[in-house]
């Protein structure tokens, strides 16, 4: 009996020694893996529902069903937000791949340049957020919540760290992962250029950022595309998956601004501008009666759309506005009518003649009644990239650091648009050092 139970002492000893152990689990990836997961994962932030509610609260979209008709009225708590993809999806795979990255250096420069544009949105989105310590669970379970100036700063600098890498590099996409611009240096430069002069104008740095959009995109061959091939649950369109498959009738734009000033007869309209077919690329349906809705078959929101990230259009915007911050109104109309030639070009049914100074100036085709040709060329500078980067979270930036220059009316009894992102109420429930601010309270950069 006592040989027995020794036996079976020794043998389940044995068995035990690696019960802990699952060899399906994988303790690393190659540098290639990496990098593809940290570029995949930045899609969802950006074009998820972060995206979609900007749109809605930015009046680009209007939210028609289920909870999403309460996200159109404001009608929010903590638990509708989610940093996660963020954090997880994107930057935790950025910071493995920056770690491994010595013998690459331009594939540790995207990475950074990722991350960096993943940091500087998440701030202009819910002010001051985990940094220096996120993505530290073993150092820092309760990360602290940094400043959003010094967060904007540490996106500046991981941008900055990103561009003199790729500069530095000697090989680029060695591995064939890079599909945004298939390990071409220099334009990921421009890209991270432009995300540059973004964040340098959320925090009013105006000279930082000339100096960035300098470098930037300006043509659209090197606007920065997240491509899509059509495929459910795989490779689809965010917007097509969650509007045609997912969520059917959740948001369209009925009551949205954006449709209204695209029309026929809409604001956006003149002597010198047809706006028809862009209206037509971007919705479908009519104001009266409301059967607005994004249009799935267009160049956008389809299936197989690839979807902008950054992009020439913005990086002229932001020159366009740099220059009437100069009170330059030449600059800043030339600039402008860079996006109309863009335009031109995608829509050549539709009409957009460039604009002279006289447009503007008191009683002119574009004189929108603000008190001089220059406020009224920064009114349509705004109301362009409204139009031009709809879709995008941007949008929903540009209007909470404007003031509303675009002017859409706030829904239901607001005085006020939304003026954050909420923090979502998994890091209330799990971080001490999360507190609670309300929806219509600006962020530091926005006051």
């Amino acid at each position: 009996a006592l040989t027995a139970t020794m036996g079976v002492t020794s043998c389940s000893k044995s068995l035990l020694k690696d019960v802990n152990e699952n060899p399906n689990q994988a303790q690393d990836a190659p540098l290639s893996t990496l990098v593809t997961s940290a570029l995949a994962g930045s899609i969802i932030p950006f074009e998820g529902e972060n995206a979609r509610f900007a749109g809605i609260w930015g009046q680009t979209f209007t939210g028609s069903d289920r909870q999403y008709s309460a996200y159109d009225n404001y009608g929010v708590s903590a638990s509708d937000f989610h940093w996660e993809f963020f954090y997880y999806g994107n930057i935790q795979q950025a910071n493995l791949a920056i770690t491994k990255a010595d013998q690459n250096l331009f594939y540790k420069g995207v990475c950074q340049i990722s991350k960096g544009n993943s940091f500087g949105t998440m701030t202009a989105l819910w002010g001051d957020i985990p940094f220096t310590q996120a993505n530290n669970l073993v150092g820092f379970p309760n990360p602290k919540f940094d400043a959003q100036l010094d967060i904007y700063a540490g996106a500046q600098k991981l941008l900055d760290d990103g561009i003199a890498n790729i500069n530095s590099a000697s090989i680029t996409d060695e591995a064939g992962v890079d599909f945004f611009y298939s390990g071409d240096a220099a334009k990921w430069v421009k890209a991270a250029n432009t995300m540059k002069a973004r964040y340098y104008m959320h925090t009013g740095n105006y000279a930082a950022a000339q100096t960035a959009a300098n470098a930037g995109i300006t043509d659209v061959a090197d606007n920065m595309m997240i491509p899509h091939a059509g495929t459910y649950n795989q490779n689809m369109n965010v917007y097509a998956s969650f509007g045609e498959q997912d969520r059917q009738g959740y948001m369209g734009a009925q009551n949205a601004y954006l449709p209204t000033i695209l029309d026929t007869t809409g604001a956006k309209n003149n002597a010198k501008t047809n706006e028809q077919a862009r209206f037509n690329d971007l919705y479908t349906g009519s104001k009266d009666p409301a059967t607005y809705d994004l249009n799935y078959s267009g160049n956008l929101f389809s299936a197989t759309s690839s979807f902008p990230m950054i992009t020439a259009s913005e990086n002229h915007l932001i020159m366009a506005e740099i220059a009437y911050r100069n009170n330059d109104d030449a600059g800043a109309i030339t600039h402008l009518n860079h996006v109309r030639q863009i335009l031109a070009t995608k829509y050549p049914t539709g009409q957009y003649d460039d604009y002279v100074l006289a447009d503007f100036q008191a009683g002119g085709i574009v004189d929108h009644g603000k008190g001089s040709a220059l406020a009224n060329i920064f009114h349509e500078i705004m109301v362009e990239k409204y139009a031009s980067l709809v879709g995008q979270i941007e949008v929903f930036n540009d209007l909470r650091r404007t003031n509303n220059e675009v002017g859409i009316s706030p829904k239901g009894v607001a005085t006020n648009i939304p003026q954050r992102f909420l923090i979502p109420q998994d890091e209330l429930n799990g971080n001490p050092n999360a507190t609670t601010t309300g929806l219509f309270v600006e962020t530091e950069v926005n006051k």
